[in-house]
């Protein structure tokens, strides 16, 4: 059973996935990619936080730098 986080800051618009996304970042020091079932877009959460990025190159940046990989 995943953590889902009891968040209210969490937008109604979000459903499980996205709650157990945030309460995995919360409780741990997960990076979670999140893709949505019904528009296909990417959530990226970190600390029980979205981190915003323009585009896929952005998203990928943003994965190297957090894992710091070179």
């Amino acid at each position: 059973m995943l953590p889902v986080s009891d968040s209210t800051a969490i937008p109604l618009k979000f459903g499980l996935r996205h709650r157990a996304g945030f309460g995995i970042s919360e409780k741990t020091d997960a990076l979670v990619i999140v893709v949505s079932e019904q528009s296909g877009k990417i959530s990226y959460i970190k600390d029980g936080g979205f981190c915003k990025f323009k585009n896929t190159e952005d998203l990928r940046r943003m994965i190297t730098e957090d894992l710091s990989i070179f």
